[in-house]
């Protein structure tokens, strides 16, 4: 554990190195201006009750010194000590969320594959939190409290040690009890972070599935009670366990604070010390007495924000996908090759199971190509292969004659227009999502898609037109006016490979007749592949690759295909 925290402060270090300086002087600064208060109040308040005493007026000038000489210097000392610390987080924290961001944009696919998405989401919002609390919340208490409680002590020490080493004693007494509740405490802890976790999944999965929801809600229901239940009786536990602290801790203090009052009634009536002393040391004993009852506490949410720390700190180190090995003037990708794409011995698996085996083909320039096979046959594996969404277990997929590992991701991306079946749209207009094909395409551009697309008439009739805001994940039209959207953003990319997986199962025949001639259309200047279910959609393309159980099983046009009375006129005659 202490090596594991090592590591992580070590990490956040790194964070923060390039204004360690700063973050140490308000750090240290601000866990010493609230440590002196207490020393600074203290010796204040021994000398007017001295002087009340004894009648001494030195002592009342030299009270009025301290408290209003101590609080100039306190007030300038945290304002000052405060903007350092505090700004300094915030820069770091910026640092680190524009880091995550752009993790999110390297790690392969495959992770948010084998991740669930409220995982992701906590790490992103509740763990980033966490980890801002150790810079600013919980390690400068932890601090403050040790220092408090060092100082306070020092100066008990000083004004008398006898009744000090009575106090310290009893504060030891007090901390052995509370770090037995402590380690309860963060037990009980523990258990409520996990079941806060899987309570935040249902909950996700209900929001994104509230439609099926409403129908299968019995489902679903007993999980999200059962885990409430749980954090219902953890809660109690705690609360119980909290009770039973507090108990103990009213008890110590009222026999500490009695004990105290008769000792130091006997020496302030023996002269062997003063009451303004008396009164001084009870006022430090508050500092040495918290930081013994609540360090252990505060401990506990350090370790806490650690193990939030640690979720950050593990997505932050994920394999990213890898960096460009060819120099792009080295591409000059235009008129290499006839055949701008070839599969060689492609095979691939998901887990233990094979979903492409020994697949090669090619794909040549300027045409239409269609992948058709049976669900689960591999079409839609092999174009994300293709984009590197994954990587092929062996074989080669070669792009312009150029392995596409030896592609840099983005601009291996930047070659190629997407539209998935689910279209994604973003919250915003749907101009901006248009737009997001080529950021500097003009209005009119804009326009000019959506109309090959077939979405511009029904955008016209929209009170805000292409201004109109389509809410989370396009929720405000529908799937086939998503998908037409998603056609309009991939056609005014200028890319020289153009992919469509089930781009059009949810328009009618209308519209997906239109798109189908735009497309034939398209595949004289750019090559075009598309992943269909529905041959009927298909038959027009310059070639037709078949696929079943993972391997290409037959190629060609649609009239060679019905010829050879194989699986694809099965699959036609079927459709």
């Amino acid at each position: 554990m202490e090596q594991k925290n090592r590591s992580v402060f070590s990490q956040l270090y790194a964070f923060m190195r390039p204004r360690i300086g700063w973050y140490l002087i308000g750090l240290f600064g601000l866990s010493m201006t609230h440590a002196i208060v207490p020393v600074i109040l203290a010796f204040g308040m021994k000398f007017v009750i001295d002087f009340s005493v004894n009648g001494q007026s030195n002592l009342l000038r030299t009270s009025v010194y301290i408290l209003g000489s101590g609080m100039i210097l306190l007030v300038t000392m945290y304002v000052f000590f405060s903007y350092t610390f505090r700004t300094s987080i915030r820069r770091t924290m910026t640092d680190v969320k524009k880091k995550i961001f752009r993790q999110i944009q390297l790690v392969p696919v495959d992770y948010f594959d084998k991740t669930h998405s409220g995982d992701a989401l906590s790490t992103l919002n509740h763990d980033q939190f966490l980890m801002e609390m150790v810079y600013g919340g919980h390690l400068r208490n932890v601090i403050t409290s040790v220092m408090t409680g060092m100082y306070s002590a020092i100066f008990m020490m000083i004004l008398d040690w006898r009744i000090s080493v009575f106090l310290i004693i009893f504060a030891l007494l007090a901390t052995a009890v509370n770090s037995k509740f402590a380690r309860i405490g963060k037990k009980i802890a523990k258990e409520q972070s996990e079941n806060n976790a899987v309570l935040a999944k249902v909950m996700l999965e209900v929001f994104h599935g509230l439609s099926v929801f409403k129908f299968y809600a019995n489902f679903i229901y007993p999980k999200f009670e059962k885990t409430n239940s749980v954090l219902v009786n953890l809660g109690m536990k705690a609360t119980h366990e909290g009770a039973k602290q507090q108990q103990f801790n009213t008890l110590i203090h009222w026999l500490n604070f009695t004990t105290l009052l008769f000792i130091s009634a006997y020496m302030v009536v023996n002269n062997l010390t003063s009451l303004g002393n008396v009164v001084a040391i009870m006022q430090l004993y508050a500092g040495v007495s918290m930081m013994f009852n609540t360090l252990g506490r505060l401990i506990v949410q350090l370790q806490n924000s650690i193990a939030g720390t640690e979720r950050v700190l593990k997505m932050l180190s994920l394999q990213i996908e890898g960096e460009e090995q060819v120099s792009r003037s080295e591409r000059q990708y235009e008129e290499l090759t006839e055949c701008i794409i070839n599969f060689i011995s492609v095979t691939f698996s998901y887990g233990d199971k094979k979903i492409l085996d020994n697949v090669n083909t090619s794909i040549s320039k300027n045409q239409s190509i269609a992948l058709v096979g049976t669900s689960g046959s591999g079409k839609s594996t092999l174009a994300k292969l293709l984009m590197r969404f994954y990587d092929t277990d062996s074989g080669d997929i070669l792009l312009f004659g150029k392995s596409i590992s030896q592609y840099n991701h983005k601009d291996l991306r930047d070659l190629i227009a997407y539209v998935p079946q689910d279209t994604y749209l973003f919250n915003t207009t749907i101009r901006e999502n248009i737009r997001m094909g080529r950021l500097d395409a003009s209005d009119q551009e804009i326009i000019e898609v959506a109309k090959l697309s077939q979405i511009h008439d029904y955008i016209t009739t929209l009170p805000d037109q292409y201004d109109t805001k389509v809410g989370e994940k396009g929720i405000r039209l529908s799937g086939g006016q998503r998908q037409r959207v998603g056609i309009a953003r991939a056609i005014l990319k200028p890319s020289p490979i153009f992919v469509l997986d089930e781009a059009t199962s949810a328009l009618d025949s209308e519209n997906e007749s239109k798109i189908q001639d735009i497309i034939q259309t398209l595949s004289q200047s750019r090559t075009v592949i598309i992943i269909a279910h529905r041959l009927s959609t298909i038959v027009q393309s310059d070639k037709i690759i078949v696929m079943e159980r993972g391997q290409v099983v037959e190629e060609g046009t649609h009239e060679e295909l019905i010829s050879q009375m194989g699986s694809y006129r099965q699959l036609y005659l079927v459709g």
